[in-house]
């Protein structure tokens, strides 16, 4: 009995499919290549995005490195820069002298 079951199950795989078959194989066709078009849908956002963010932290590297440079040029401007202060003084000369 074991080998009819067996033979039988033979026979199955080798029959021509059913209609419920064919409609299985496609639904199932069909989601697989929705699944597809998702995954690389997700796979293409996620490369443009770390595409972008490798932009802006090379930008973000250049940006600092400048913020350095302009730091270091006003430290040196300040050090090299002399102040003087300016003072008033009046003086009262009377009228008719010579000064």
């Amino acid at each position: 009995m074991s080998q009819r079951s067996r033979f039988g199950k033979l026979l199955e795989r080798f029959a021509p499919p059913g209609i419920s078959d064919i409609r299985n194989e496609r639904d199932a066709i069909r989601q697989s290549r929705k699944r597809l078009i998702a995954l690389l849908f997700l796979f293409d956002s996620l490369l443009i995005v770390a595409t972008l963010l490798s932009f802006q932290e090379a930008e973000l590297i250049e940006e600092e490195q400048i913020l350095r440079d302009v730091r270091e040029t006003i430290e040196i401007q300040y050090t090299r820069e002399v102040l003087t202060y300016t003072t008033t003084t009046t003086e009262i000369i009377p009228y008719g002298s010579v000064p």
